[in-house]
């Protein structure tokens, strides 16, 4: 089987833990089979690739992962990985891998699968999902705080409009849209958004072109959640000057004097969780859902050259915990989110 994989895909082979780990845990393997826009650009799949890393180290298990080049090949590799029979549990990724998970997870009923990003409905299957828009929400109210107190030169005087770029048009990808919206309106409510889609997470030219169409529209901030494909949007901040919002992990560092933050998406912690139920016996099928009370989603500046003033902070932590306690209902929708605070 791992001759047949090393002929179509890089399958790398991650060392076993030091000492310290739980004993036979070292027998458990666990495979992964990212989307077809890889590891690298610290992006979504960077972000489980911690989340696995982080269980080999801690846990002592067994980790590989692949990295398709087509869709087609994404299917071809999780089949024959199911059908080897080496792996405890097999951690999938993202909407566009649904049609691969349906059919290997019935193909192969005694095959356990963690479906990150996504959902399918099979009894060894174990979803992964984010409330991405109470993240979303954060990174809202953090533009809007930032461009009424004017802490960058880069925002404009007086107009109340922000920019967002998705890779694709899908209710995950929307739904950080809608966090945004309304975080934006939570602070005042004529802010409105403009937003496009690039395609794909693997396109850094549309991505660019669409963000630099929207600065000369007069946006002078763009969130992305257009995974590689944002990269673009970073570049076009750099050579326009306005300021953008990385996403999934900390890309404030990609370039930190025009990144004012990134909306963490902590599907690190669903690959660890994942693979800890299998260790720990206690994996079961159905669906979990991470949100800000549990570490799902976040927000950081850190790393960023641009700084929040103590005012926005504080601002920002009274949010985070009215949205924990429930006092602020966080919209998953655009329409409901161009509503809120009316």
């Amino acid at each position: 089987m791992k001759k047949r994989l090393l002929s179509l895909f890089v399958l790398l082979m991650m060392p076993l833990a030091g000492c310290g780990t739980p004993a036979n845990n070292d027998e458990i393997k666990v495979g992964v089979v990212y989307t077809i826009a890889g590891l690298g650009g610290a992006s979504f799949n960077d972000v489980i690739h911690e989340g696995a890393l982080r269980a080999k180290e801690e846990l002592g298990v067994k980790y590989e992962y692949v990295e398709p080049k087509t869709l087609a090949d994404e299917e071809i590799v999780l089949d024959e990985m199911a059908g080897s029979g080496e792996y405890a549990l097999l951690i999938c990724v993202g909407s566009e891998q649904k049609s691969a998970v349906e059919t290997v997870s019935t193909k192969f009923p005694n095959q356990k699968f963690a479906y990150i990003d996504a959902a399918v409905t099979a009894p060894n299957v174990v979803n992964y999902e984010n409330k991405e828009q109470e993240g979303s929400f954060l990174i809202g109210s953090l533009a809007a705080l930032a461009e009424k107190e004017k802490i960058s030169t880069m925002f404009n005087e007086t107009y109340k409009k922000f920019g967002f770029i998705g890779g694709v048009n899908n209710p995950i990808i929307n739904r950080f849209l809608s966090g945004f919206i309304a975080g934006a309106r939570h602070v005042d409510n004529e802010y409105t958004v403009d937003y496009n889609y690039v395609g794909g997470f693997a396109d850094t030219a549309t991505a660019k072109a669409q963000a630099t169409t929207m600065y000369n529209a007069g946006v002078d901030l763009i969130f992305h959640a257009a995974g590689g494909s944002g990269i673009g949007v970073f570049n076009a901040a750099k050579e326009s000057g306005f300021v953008a919002v990385g996403v999934n992990t900390n890309q404030n560092k990609i370039e930190p004097d025009y990144i004012i933050a990134s909306m963490l998406k902590r599907v690190d912690n669903a690959a660890y969780h994942a693979i800890e139920s299998v260790v720990k016996g206690t994996f079961e099928a159905g669906t979990v859902v991470l949100s800000l009370a549990d570490g799902g989603v976040d927000y950081t500046n850190e790393g960023s050259n641009i700084k929040l003033t103590a005012t926005i902070q504080a601002e920002l932590d009274k949010i985070k915990a009215d949205i924990i306690a429930g006092k602020i209902t966080v919209p998953s929708t655009i329409e409901a989110a161009n509503e809120y605070n009316k």
